[in-house]
This record gives C-alpha cells, structure tokens and sequence, in this order.
C-alpha cells in the first residue's frame, strides 16, 4: 500500500502509530483460511438472454449469450459483459468460466483488501 494512503488513512480515522506499524501490521495479517471458505463458497446463477431475472427482462447488448448473478459478500452482481475490460465484450461458451473465476477473485481480493484495513485500524483504534 502507498505511504500516501496510509498517511490518510492514520489522519482521518486518528490513529496513533507510525506508517511503519501501519503497514507492517497489515502486512502481517492472515486471511488465508477466509479466502479459501470464500472460494470454495462461490454463489453464481448463470443465465441466458431468454430468461428472465426475477420477473425482469434483462437487455441483451448485441444478442450475447450469458448473463450471470454473483451473490458477492457484500452486494449482488449482474454482469452481462466481461467485466474489467476497456471495450464491450460479450460472455459465451468460450469465455464463461474463466470470467465467472476471474470475477470472483477480484471480488475477494477487494473483499480482503476490505476486511485487512478493518482489523488494522480497529487494532490501532484500541491503543487510542
């Protein structure tokens, strides 16, 4: 993580500890066992563009030929392009897993991301 993010960080949740303690505390956090109930744990609904999604048509950009729902661990997905990529690129029998897969990991590499800084500042948090 960036000294400058961390700067802001310690500043606006009014931490006592140098960015140092900050960063090596966060470096030193394991959540291996969390992210593989995670991956193992994958909530996704594949559809096609003729099935409806709870009672709602969904549009189909360019008569692709998949959607899909993600039940992510704090929000739900729908995803009907490849997500991440800089131009529209439809989801099909080619690409189906591997986008699912990749899609999903990004979504738990946030999701630690998310709950490393959480257990870092609230470790911080205490010594206040």
């Amino acid at each position: 993580m960036e000294k400058n993010i961390i700067e802001n960080i310690i500043k606006e949740n009014n931490l006592k500890c140098s960015i140092k303690e900050f960063s090596d505390f966060y470096k030193n956090i394991d959540l291996s066992e969390l992210e593989k109930k995670l991956k193992n744990n994958k909530n996704v609904d594949i559809y096609t563009f003729d099935q409806d999604y709870k009672w709602v048509k969904i549009e189909n950009p360019a008569n692709w030929k998949y959607y899909y729902v993600f039940n992510s661990f704090w929000k739900k997905i729908l995803q009907n392009i490849v997500p991440f990529e800089n131009w529209l690129k439809p989801i099909n029998d080619d690409n189906i897993d591997q986008v699912i897969e990749n899609h999903v990991n990004r979504e738990i590499d946030d999701f630690l991301l998310n709950e490393k800084l959480k257990l870092t500042i609230a470790n911080f948090k205490k010594e206040n």
